[in-house]
């Protein structure tokens, strides 16, 4: 991005290995990544729609380039969920896997939506040091529900503080479609 115009100067790849950022990073990049006041270091996650391992993790220092890449697995129980933002502290970060999912590209039709919000399933908090790898990552169940976005989190002790916006139900398709923010179907 040129700052004295705001045009685009073209892709950041933040110097990006590995099969995933080099077939999904382009374009399937963190929605909220996350940039630590104390190293400066820019902090991310993505997911896959479809395909294993479904999710990513990564750092990227303030000279902007990758510096931590962690393929992370989900819970099965979590299928192919939305994993829309994440948070930070000082030491941990925090992934979420909710149970918005998506329908597997070949069963989309008129009748089957996109995404889903399945109330069965639960909701999960991942758990890892700041460069932690996927075997680091302790999953957190939690009953049912959505999160968006958080707010902020902190370090307590050795408690970790998570503040955040949980939907108990969710309903993407309204039957009166007031307000409905999501697309139905993929062209």
């Amino acid at each position: 991005l040129d700052i004295s115009d705001l045009s685009t100067k073209g892709l950041a790849d933040f110097g990006a290995r590995g099969d995933w950022t080099n077939e999904f990073a382009p374009s399937n990049f963190s929605a909220h990544p996350h940039v630590c006041r104390e190293t400066g270091e820019m902090v991310w996650a993505s997911y896959r729609r479809e395909g294993c391992p479904q999710m990513c993790y990564g750092v990227v220092s303030p000279e902007g380039s990758q510096t931590h890449f962690v393929e992370v697995s989900l819970p099965p129980e979590a299928g192919n969920c939305i994993a829309h933002d994440l948070v930070i502290t000082q030491h941990k970060s925090v992934l979420i896997a909710c149970p918005l999912q998506f329908t597997p590209q070949a069963e989309i039709s008129p009748d089957k939506p996109l995404v889903t919000f399945n109330r069965a399933s639960s909701l999960f908090f991942g758990v890892l040091p700041r460069h932690g790898s996927n075997d680091d990552v302790t999953w957190i169940r939690a009953s049912p529900g959505m999160i968006f976005h958080f707010l902020n989190a902190y370090e307590e002790g050795d408690r970790l503080k998570v503040l955040g916006f949980r939907f108990s139900d969710f309903d993407l398709y309204p039957e009166d479609d007031t307000g409905a923010a999501f697309v139905n179907h993929l062209p």
